[in-house]
């Protein structure tokens, strides 16, 4: 019997909670700043530059909108790693039919599945270090800011937790990064579903400025768009049920449905 995985099972969201590049363009502009095509009109061939300029703070948008369990190379190797596993007689997942992911095991998961964000960090570095260049203001700062809509998977506590990681793998480029996550979670004090923006910087002042400026202009937007009060955007640390798909998989011990921990 050939392993496979089945599709994860959508999460739910909350209604409206949807920003696109369109709207983060009024966050900019609410916190004074602009879009590098509007300083630079002929962006040279070559050049893949970042996207705003808040003060002097580059910032690369990323949003999120596929889900790593559906990208073909993670499956196989995601398959690999259950398969494996569920051959082991020590996990009794012939019996449970589950398997709880822990240690080595769970860091292999989210090695896997974190890709696609540690490459958007990847790439939004490359962007800032050629806007530095192209602007000719090698002590500009960089920043990035990663919008979860898509990855059903990674839910928000694990998204920031993988965005914070993988910041610290380009530090020079990347000095801030902030994350908003559609994937909502259940947060204390809070009977209802909650979004959460949350962030993670070099502890500069000059980012933690940053930082709190943005955040500032983010939630207004948020309110005025949404029509949510800017608390009711709250930190990762409030959530105490983070809302997590499971996912199944075909071995051949049988359908078997895996368990993962947040990362590290």
């Amino acid at each position: 019997m050939q392993p496979s995985m089945s599709a994860p099972r959508q999460v739910p969201r909350l209604k409206q909670v949807q920003f696109s590049e369109s709207i983060v363009d009024e966050v900019v502009h609410l916190a004074g700043g602009q879009r590098i095509s509007e300083m630079i009109l002929r962006i040279p061939e070559g050049t893949e530059n970042c996207d705003y300029l808040i003060g002097d703070h580059l910032l690369e948008l990323k949003i999120i909108e596929i889900e790593p369990l559906e990208i073909q190379n993670h499956q196989e190797k995601l398959t690999r790693l259950i398969t494996e596993l569920a051959s082991d007689e020590k996990n009794n997942a012939t019996t449970s039919r589950q398997i709880h992911l822990k240690g080595k095991d769970n860091q292999s998961y989210w090695r896997i599945v974190g890709t696609t964000i540690r490459r958007r960090l990847e790439k939004a570095a490359s962007q800032i270090r050629d806007t530095r260049i192209l602007l000719k203001r090698p002590n500009l700062r960089g920043a990035a800011f990663l919008i979860n809509n898509g990855a059903d998977s990674i839910d928000s506590n694990s998204f920031w937790r993988l965005a914070r990681r993988h910041r610290r793998d380009f530090s020079a480029d990347i000095n801030a990064v902030m994350c908003f996550s559609a994937i909502p979670g259940i947060a204390q004090g809070f009977n209802r579903l909650c979004v959460t923006f949350d962030h993670e910087h070099s502890g500069h002042e000059a980012d933690k400025a940053f930082v709190k400026l943005f955040q500032a202009s983010f939630s207004s937007v948020f309110a005025n768009k949404i029509g949510k009060k800017p608390d009711e955007i709250i930190s990762n640390d409030t959530i105490i049920q983070p809302f997590h798909t499971p996912f199944e998989i075909d071995t051949p011990q049988g359908k078997i449905v895996i368990n993962s921990k947040k990362p590290e």
